[in-house]
C-alpha cells in the first residue's frame, strides 16, 4: 500500500537489521504503524506484536483487514471523491485515502499512472500480503506515549516517527525533544529501542543506513536522503 513516509522500498533490509539486534525480547512494539511494511516482516518473529497509529481511518483499515475484511479491487474517482467528503472514519475511507491517493498522501489526489492502471487492485494485493504477517497482532488507535505501560526488558521497540518538515497526517508528533526523551526513558526501563530518521540527537548512534530518493518536505523536489537507524550509545 502506498503510504507517505512508508518504508516499503527498504523494508526487507531494515527488518533484517532490526531482527539482528533482537536479544531475547518477546514483545515487539511499533508506535507508528503507517503502511506496516516493516511491522509485517518483523512481527512474525515475536509471540506478542503490538502496533498503533494516530490516524483513525488507517487503524480501522488494518483492524478490519485482520478481522477478515477484503478491500475492493476497484475504486472509481467519483467513489474516491465521495469518500473524501465523508466525515466519518472507516476502513474503506482509509483504503481510499492512502492506497488510492497520489503518493500515498492522505486524499491529496486520486492516484493514476500509465505504469499502474489500477491502484486499488495493487493496494488491496499489498495490504493482504502484509496482513499475512500480522494475524496475531494487536492494532490500536494510540499516540506513541500511550505505550508506556507496556515497556520493559522483554520489549523491542521500532519507532518510525513522522520526520520533521513533512506533512502531518492526523496529528503532529509534538515536540521532537519530548519524543527523544521518551525513547531514552524507555531504554532506561530496559527496552531495546531502535529509531528511524534522517538525524538523531547527541547520544544516539547510527547502526544502519541507506541512501534513498525522498521528498524532505511537502512540495519539495525528490532528492537523495540517507535513511538511518539509530540506537542509544552503548547499545550497538
Amino acid at each position: 500500500m502506498q503510504y507517505q513516509g512508508g518504508k516499503a522500498k527498504i523494508a526487507r533490509p531494515l527488518a533484517a537489521v532490526i531482527l539482528a539486534h533482537r536479544s531475547g525480547q518477546t514483545t515487539y512494539i511499533e508506535p507508528f504503524l503507517g503502511g506496516a511494511s516493516v511491522f509485517s516482516l518483523v512481527a512474525p518473529s515475536f509471540p506478542v506484536a503490538l502496533a498503533g497509529d494516530v490516524h483513525p481511518d488507517l487503524v480501522l483499515l488494518w483492524q478490519a483487514v485482520l478481522d477478515g475484511w477484503d478491500p475492493p479491487k476497484d475504486l472509481s474517482e467519483s467513489e474516491w471523491r465521495w469518500l473524501k467528503a465523508v466525515p466519518e472514519a472507516s476502513p474503506i475511507r482509509g483504503f481510499a485515502g492512502f492506497a488510492c491517493s497520489f503518493g500515498g498522501r492522505w486524499f491529496e489526489g486520486y492516484a493514476r499512472s500509465s505504469k499502474c492502471p489500477n491502484f486499488a487492485a495493487r493496494g488491496r494485493r499489498r495490504i493482504l500480503e502484509k496482513a499475512r504477517g500480522m494475524t496475531h497482532a494487536e492494532i490500536r488507535l494510540a499516540r506513541y506515549e500511550e505505550w508506556e505501560d507496556r515497556i520493559g526488558p522483554e520489549v523491542m521497540v521500532y519507532a518510525d516517527p513522522p520526520y520533521e518538515g513533512t506533512k502531518p497526517l492526523a496529528a503532529d508528533l509534538g515536540s521532537p525533544a519530548d519524543f527523544w526523551e521518551t525513547m531514552e526513558r524507555w531504554v532506561g526501563q530496559g527496552a531495546l529501542v531502535l529509531v528511524s530518521g534522517y538525524e538523531a540527537p547527541e547520544g544516539w548512534s547510527e547502526v544502519w543506513g541507506i541512501d534513498t530518493q525522498a521528498r524532505l518536505s511537502l512540495g519539495d523536489k525528490t532528492r537523495l536522503a540517507r535513511e538511518r537507524l539509530f540506537v542509544l550509545d552503548g547499545l550497538e
